[in-house]
């Protein structure tokens, strides 16, 4: 019988699925993917989730795993922002999107930690949620989430890597160490508090006990934006992705924690972090302009909107202006603007808040280096063409987007243990700058600081 591969393995633990990226220990190549589907996966409310889900689909991903491959090592890329809270029917995961309520003097009194940080004061960062509570509620709650709730239940250690304790908001990401002053100002209990190391350091083997005769080490990996971005560091370090949400990151050595850009930065290790913006109106935009018939994944040419402009900040907006106070508006309509002009004012606007985004990392990243894009918005060529319209690189869109987080994790952890991993990225198409919409843009955008004046 012959002997089986030894493999590497990244796993990214996502909403709605684990996807598995396995590397060739020998060669480095990615030599198989799979996708991992939750069973009885019910939120508890909006954005809270059972743990129990995510370890009963890691451990059924590596059993599954262990039939086939000798599996010497195995990193983890994790969704963020998460954080646990103890409740009678078990931890329960409070996620990104779970509902919380906007506390203004909390913004201004946790501003500086959170920069500091790498967050910016926003209720989707778990140092605000802990900042909003009161010290009752608080108790109920763990200074961690999913990620390291799974390492523990793998090794026996609480441990935390440095993408994913930046944003919880309680990590000082210029010192790479815990925040303790405002640790201990909140009451949290600072015993609890998981190890924070860098990705390249090995969390130790995998327990025996939980898997017999599985001899593995286990690496931290990094956060899921982080580990995307890990993937296509061969191609380039300005990364995209344009789904339901939207962000734009590049790895960088000279993170902005300026207020002028409200970007985000968080640490890889002592050296490097992924600097990024984001944004939550992207693709949930056209599902909701879909309600009202403006068919904004049909494949029809844009048309001229005139004098109508539309801001899409149906959830508020993130980078650059933080506030949950800002809402979706049409302006300049007039009695003759049909449903296609419309459409086109929406397309628009979302490919004009991406350029946003992207045209201010363009200014911390190499000049050379190509704007690498994936998720499903990626599928609209109308948008597309607006974003080529205003950005200033070759946009590459590559073709195993879907696997990208694994990957990053599987090469982070190849990266850990001394073996090299090769993401062998495949660009499906390259798109040039045309400039077409440059000046329609900076239109937008002035327009959209009027704007934001208005409603704040």
């Amino acid at each position: 019988m012959m002997d089986r591969r030894h493999v590497i393995v990244g796993f990214d633990i996502g909403t709605s699925s684990t996807k598995a990226a396995i590397a060739d220990t020998d060669t480095g190549t990615i030599i198989d993917t799979r996708t991992f589907h939750y069973e009885n996966a019910r939120e508890a409310a909006p954005g809270v989730m059972p743990i129990a889900v995510y370890e009963t689909a890691l451990l059924s991903a590596i059993t599954s795993l262990m039939g086939d491959y000798e599996i010497d090592s195995i990193g983890l890329t994790v969704q963020m922002y998460s954080i646990l809270r103890k409740t009678e029917d078990g931890l329960m995961a409070y996620q990104w999107n779970s509902l919380w309520a906007r506390d203004k003097q909390i913004e201004v009194e946790m501003k500086d930690p959170l920069v500091r940080s790498g967050c910016r004061p926003d209720t989707i960062y778990p140092g605000y949620k802990l900042g909003t509570m009161t010290p009752e509620m608080r108790k109920e709650f763990l200074p961690y989430g999913i990620k390291e709730h799974l390492i523990c239940l793998l090794t026996g250690k609480l441990v935390t890597d440095y993408t994913i304790a930046s944003p919880f908001g309680l990590f000082d990401a210029v010192k790479w160490e815990w925040n303790l002053p405002l640790i201990r100002s909140l009451g949290i209990d600072e015993s609890l508090l998981p190890k924070a190391v860098p990705y390249s350091v090995p969390v130790g083997p995998i327990d025996t006990e939980l898997l017999p005769g599985f001899h593995a080490i286990l690496t931290p990996g990094l956060g899921d934006g982080p580990s995307a971005s890990f993937a296509c560091r061969d191609v380039s370090c300005l990364c995209a992705n344009l789904g339901t949400s939207m962000a734009v990151r590049v790895i960088t050595d000279k993170p902005d924690f300026s207020d002028e850009n409200g970007l985000w930065n968080y640490a890889f290790d002592d050296t490097l972090y992924t600097t990024g913006g984001i944004s939550s109106n992207s693709c949930s935009v056209f599902h909701w302009g879909d309600q009202f018939d403006l068919r904004t994944e049909a494949p029809e040419d844009l048309v001229d909107t005139h004098d109508v402009m539309f801001f899409p900040w149906l959830h508020g907006e993130r980078m650059p202006y933080w506030s949950s106070d800002l809402r979706g508006t049409f302006i300049g309509l007039q009695v003759f603007d049909d449903q296609k002009v419309l459409r086109s004012a929406v397309l628009k606007a979302v490919a004009f808040t991406f350029c946003r985004i992207a045209r201010t990392l363009e200014k911390v990243s190499a000049p050379d280096q190509p704007l690498v894009m994936a998720g499903g918005g990626t599928k609209n060529r109308a948008v597309l063409s607006v974003i080529a319209g205003c950005v200033h690189r070759d946009l590459y869109l590559q073709e195993n987007e879907a696997f990208l987080g694994s990957i990053g994790a599987a090469i982070a952890s190849g990266i850990a243990t001394g073996h090299a991993v090769h993401p062998d990225t495949k660009i499906a198409e390259i798109i040039h700058p045309t400039g077409a919409y440059e000046a329609e843009y900076e239109r937008w955008l002035k327009m959209a600081e009027k704007m934001t004046q208005f409603y704040n």
